[in-house]
């Protein structure tokens, strides 16, 4: 009898322990791992207490292309990023407070100088600074309003200046040479088809067509894109560029930093997003309504073109060496789904990633399904937000949705909005 004790005891024990071991086997199974370790691409250089990156760089190792910090929150604090277009250099730094405001951003060349510099003052561009190799443009803001445009050449014996007048509606461009008066010209401060422009600075000068008839062609022509995982951002397949050169433009991998000169939304977006961990959620709409198009005599453009062969020096000067040829007229919307602090196992990131998506689904539409509790407590794990951006001036740093009701009431003032200039398209001086 007491063996049969003994030898049930001795059972029931190995079953206790072979079910605890069985309990340790499925939990170990089921808690995800959401550490965010190195790798062979990406090397996390310091992190916040949670786990976090604070800070990291892409590669681990050799020439960087992206190196970066988050405020603990999750937003950017700095980035830099890298070309390899031309000779490997700095192509892009930024610098934000902890509540995604905009401290100051440059840009540089492919020889490693200086281009564009911002200053922001309470997340509004403050000052802007156009470094070319005939001189410096200083660009002026009031609450984010640009008063002033300032251009002065290399030896300081040229001065152009473009200031606005936002009460009388006007701009007056003046040029001076040696301190004297060479040039002046007041007009509408809205874009008028015949404006100059300095190309390299993007400033707008003298117009020499005077009052010119333009043709406006309605296009009516719309598209829309539900979001998608993208591995880049492309930002300028939605944001058209406000002024738009008499060039070819080459994208530098995910944007092309050229638009950041003149389209403010554009700039907005790649400096909130310089790059991405493992791709970002990209929609949104485009509608352009139409174009004007300029419509010139000829024997007023024959008589201008003589004036530019025969003193295209003089002409620039006062003039620009490229003129507004067509104004669009349009509205565009741009919905990005980013997320960061995706933890290192691929699967657990792709299962996020999904779920990310769901979410996104869920803020855009009223009739999808609510996340459950577990993912959305696994979403909570990582940094996710949702921003809308379009042309409306209080979406220009992009509205954080957090509900349908943020994304009907953003669409709504879209919709509610007069049709907006959003693009200038320029014609070299050269074909007049």
């Amino acid at each position: 009898m007491c063996k049969a004790n003994q030898l049930l005891l001795l059972c029931l024990f190995i079953i206790a322990i072979t079910s605890c071991k069985k309990d340790d086997l499925q939990n170990e199974i089921e808690e995800p791992d959401f550490s965010i370790q190195s790798t062979t691409d990406f090397a996390v250089i310091s992190q916040y207490e949670n786990g976090w990156i604070k800070e990291g760089r892409y590669p681990a190792s050799g020439n960087p292309m992206k190196e970066f910090e988050y405020h603990e929150n999750g937003y950017i604090k700095s980035a830099k990023i890298y070309s390899t277009l031309g000779a490997y250099h700095l192509s892009m730094e930024v610098a934000r407070n902890i509540d995604n405001k905009p401290e100051w951003s440059k840009y540089y060349k492919s020889d490693g100088s200086l281009w564009i510099e911002t200053i922001y003052e309470n997340g509004r561009p403050d000052m802007k600074k156009v470094y070319g190799d005939k001189g410096v443009t200083t660009h002026q803001y009031a609450d984010g309003i640009l008063t002033s445009s300032t251009y002065t050449s290399q030896d300081e014996s040229i001065t152009t200046s473009n200031k606005l007048n936002a009460s009388a509606s006007n701009r007056t461009v003046s040029v001076y040479v040696n301190d004297n008066t060479y040039f002046e010209q007041t007009s509408t401060s809205e874009p008028k088809l015949g404006d100059g422009l300095y190309s390299d600075f993007e400033i707008q000068v003298g117009n020499p067509f005077g009052e010119v008839e333009g043709n406006y062609i309605r296009l009516l022509q719309s598209s829309s894109s539900s979001p998608s995982w993208e591995r880049y951002l492309e930002a300028h397949n939605f944001v058209r560029p406000y002024i738009l050169l008499d060039q070819a433009y080459i994208s530098d991998g995910e944007f092309i930093r050229s638009f950041a000169l003149s389209t403010e939304l554009y700039q907005s977006i790649i400096e909130q997003y310089p790059f991405n961990e493992q791709g970002v959620l990209v929609g949104g709409t485009r509608y352009i309504d139409g174009y004007t198009n300029i419509s010139l005599p000829f024997d007023l453009r024959d008589s201008l073109a003589n004036v530019y062969e025969n003193d295209s020096a003089n002409y620039v000067l006062k003039y620009g060496d490229e003129y507004v040829e067509k104004i669009g007229y349009g509205k565009s919307t741009l919905l990005i789904g980013a997320i960061r602090n995706l933890p290192t196992d691929p699967l657990l990131a792709d299962e996020l990633k999904t779920i990310a998506d769901k979410k996104m689904d869920v803020l855009i539409s009223e009739s999808s399904p609510a996340l459950t509790e577990e993912e959305q407590a696994m979403l909570d794990k990582v940094w996710f937000e949702v921003r809308f951006f379009s042309y409306v001036p209080e979406h220009r740093s992009g509205v954080v949705i957090n509900s349908y009701q943020d994304y009907q009431q953003a669409v709504e003032a879209v919709d509610d909005a007069e049709l907006t200039v959003i693009q200038l398209e320029y014609k070299s001086c050269e074909y007049l």
